[in-house]
């Protein structure tokens, strides 16, 4: 496990962990088209063409490090320090999707969708890290949620009008463990601000 300590020279640095897999595995995005609201049918469709009004809440965020916090380790969701966002939108939270797209129960009709991936960071999420949905219309579901064994593997897609999936509670982590077999025993390798790890393109 590798941290990389960002804002070393300041009263209040802080540890980040790269994530290998790239932004195209660690995202998080909030659909931004709807469905029009007249007539009151095409809530409920989940194809055509989409209404005049975009959903405010919309957005995409691309992560190349995740902030840790190390005491309690867990996922720093909301920091954005070495994520980009698509400039016409919010910042969407590590972990969190969703839409207002549609008010139709079906998968097809999700949006939003996020991706988490913490291949080859020496970390895993714990197994009590789940995800819940939340939104309008009541008992909205996630959609091809998916959770590798070795916790290292999150997806969802996410909506409804409107809908979101996130953790419930914190994005709790654990140290993955070497066997003998397969080598040494991870150890921590704290960088400071000025000897960034490289990234991988």
């Amino acid at each position: 496990m590798k941290v990389y300590c960002h804002g070393m020279n300041t009263s209040s640095p802080k540890e980040f962990v790269t994530l290998p897999a790239g932004v195209q595995n660690n995202y998080a995005y909030i659909y931004a088209k709807r469905q029009p609201h007249r007539p009151y049918s095409a809530r409920y469709k989940c194809s055509g063409k989409p209404g005049v009004i975009n959903y405010s809440e919309a957005g995409l965020t691309k992560f190349r490090k995740v902030r840790v916090d190390l005491p309690r380790m867990a996922i720093v969701r909301n920091d954005f320090t070495f994520a980009k966002s698509d400039p016409f939108g919010r910042r969407i939270a590590y972990g969190s999707a969703g839409d207002c797209f549609s008010m139709h129960y079906g998968g097809a009709c999700r949006r939003g969708h996020f991706k988490v991936d913490l291949t080859h960071t020496g970390l895993r999420l714990k197994n009590s890290t789940e995800w819940q949905a939340i939104g309008f219309p009541p008992g909205i579901e996630m959609h091809e949620y998916k959770k590798s064994k070795d916790g290292t593997l999150v997806s969802a897609k996410c909506g409804g009008w409107c809908g979101k999936c996130r953790p419930v509670g914190e994005m709790l982590l654990e140290q993955t463990v070497c066997t003998q077999d397969e080598g040494e025993h991870l150890s921590h390798s704290f960088l400071p601000s000025d000897q960034p790890i490289r990234e991988r393109k």
